[in-house]
């Protein structure tokens, strides 16, 4: 698409692009002489020399923006118009299009940006649930009853917060002592992972192990694939770390205690 005018230059599917039909299709090489029906790094544009010298745009979702102002800006003189539909001016099927060019901001399909009526969604799935929030809602706006009676005046003061309980989480700290005790983690000096015991096996086998430091939160995945061997013949796996600021954690397949080693982290 070109920005500056907002012409599409639609996808040669037909293959039937010329310089007097806009088109655009891959092709195998750099040479741009062959189709490829396969996406490729190689594209060619067909079409007149007015159309394509200038800076060509992909339409893609980080420039499309969805909004319900579509629905609350009802009026405008680029509005309404015969043959017109409203924010599609360049009938292009593209809407709102926007430009800023060189400094120029260009209003390409004649939108409004002022909102007419508030829009909002209404969760509703029956024709008695969208009464039942209709007549709240005009209860709310006259500020009274169904049988005209004022509502409290207190109301606009109150608010519901809803919330959900996220606890259970075990927070493991930083040790000093080489004597590791229930969730603490240890680091030697020089070495390049920590030990890590918790008190118990977490109900949720599922959980993720949070690596903090300072305002940096990194989630250390479980390596499935990497087999340690214990000098006592305990097999352990290994968490996969990010260095410097993780090593490795281990847990013994055979023991009920789990070990690891780490900054001060959590298990979530």
């Amino acid at each position: 698409m070109r920005p500056d005018t907002g012409l599409l230059i639609p996808y040669d599917k037909d293959k039937s692009s010329n310089q007097s039909k806009p088109g655009w299709y891959f092709t195998i090489d750099d040479t741009y002489a062959e189709r490829s029906e396969d996406p490729t790094q190689f594209i060619r544009a067909n079409g007149s020399v007015a159309d394509l010298e200038n800076n060509l745009r992909w339409i893609y979702d980080e420039n499309t923006i969805p909004t319900d102002l579509y629905y609350a800006s009802l009026v405008s003189p680029n509005y309404s118009l015969p043959g017109k539909h409203d924010w599609d001016l360049l009938d292009n099927g593209v809407y709102g299009q926007y430009c800023y060019n060189s400094g120029i901001e260009e209003n390409l399909d004649g939108v409004s940006y002022h909102a007419d009526v508030s829009v909002g969604r209404a969760p509703v799935s029956s024709e008695q649930e969208a009464k039942a929030f209709v007549s709240k809602a005009i209860a709310y706006e006259q500020f009274r009853r169904p049988d005209g009676s004022l509502l409290d005046l207190n109301w606009p003061g109150k608010m519901l917060f809803a919330s959900t309980n996220w606890s259970g989480s075990i927070e493991v700290n930083k040790s000093s002592s080489s004597t590791i005790e229930d969730n603490t983690n240890y680091h030697e000096s020089g070495e390049a992972y920590s030990l890590i015991k918790l008190k118990g096996l977490p109900d949720d086998i599922r959980w993720k192990l949070i690596a903090y430091k300072g305002l940096d939160g990194r989630i250390i995945p479980f390596d499935m694939t990497h087999l340690l061997q214990r000098e006592d013949g305990i097999m352990l796996k290994a968490w996969t770390i990010c260095p410097p600021i993780l090593a490795i954690s281990m847990i013994p397949l055979l023991e009920r205690q789990r070990k690891s080693r780490f900054h001060p982290m959590s298990l979530l």
